[in-house]
Order: structure tokens, then C-alpha cells, then sequence
């Protein structure tokens, strides 16, 4: 019964990581090794748990869409603040520069 349990539980993590052993290990709290070993022990392949496709596990596409858009959210402040300090009227005061800065930041946190 625990077996069998413990079969179900690994199975699962392991279609969540896309067959990913490290992944799969750490998010089950036991070493890659043991993992390993629990899966020869229930006659378990890594490649029979990932989808048909081999396609990539949920998480991996989630963790890539939320890195995409951290680069996105960065060149849209890069761009504001190269709009800003190319402007004609920027004074070289720290007052100013802080100003545009400022303003800079506003404006990329707009495109969120």
C-alpha cells in the first residue's frame, strides 16, 4: 500500500518536472541518487512520464514566461531611461537626474 503510494507520488512530481530527476528529487525532498533508485525498484522509466511530446513540464514554461517578462519589464525602464537622459533640458544638477530617473522608472512600471 505505501508502495503503491509512494509509486503515484513519484510518477506525479516527476510529470510535473518534466522528467526532470534534480527537479523532481528536490521537490520530493530526497537526493537525485535515491530517486533514481525508487524508480528502478518500481520498474519506472523517466521517459515513459513525460508527455508524449516530450514536452516540458508546466513549471519550466511558467518559470520562462515570468523570466521573459522580468526582461521585458527591464528594457522598458533601459529604454525610459535612456529616453530621459537624452533629453535636451536634462540639467546636470542630482536633483534633476533624480528627477528623470524618477520618471524613468514611473514610465517602465506603467508597461507592466
Amino acid at each position: 500500500m505505501v508502495e503503491e503510494l509512494e509509486k503515484r507520488y513519484l510518477t506525479q512530481v516527476l510529470k510535473r518536472t518534466g522528467g526532470h530527476l534534480g527537479r523532481a528529487a528536490q521537490h520530493a525532498g530526497i537526493h537525485r541518487k535515491s530517486l533514481y533508485n525508487k524508480l528502478k525498484r518500481y520498474g519506472l522509466s523517466v521517459q515513459d512520464l513525460r508527455d508524449d511530446e516530450g514536452s516540458v513540464a508546466l513549471s519550466t514554461m511558467a518559470r520562462r514566461a515570468h523570466k521573459a517578462q522580468r526582461m521585458r519589464q527591464r528594457l522598458a525602464l533601459a529604454l525610459a531611461l535612456i529616453a530621459a537622459c537624452s533629453s535636451p533640458n536634462l540639467g546636470n544638477g542630482p536633483t534633476t537626474r533624480k528627477a528623470h530617473a524618477r520618471a524613468a522608472h514611473h514610465a517602465a512600471s506603467t508597461t507592466r
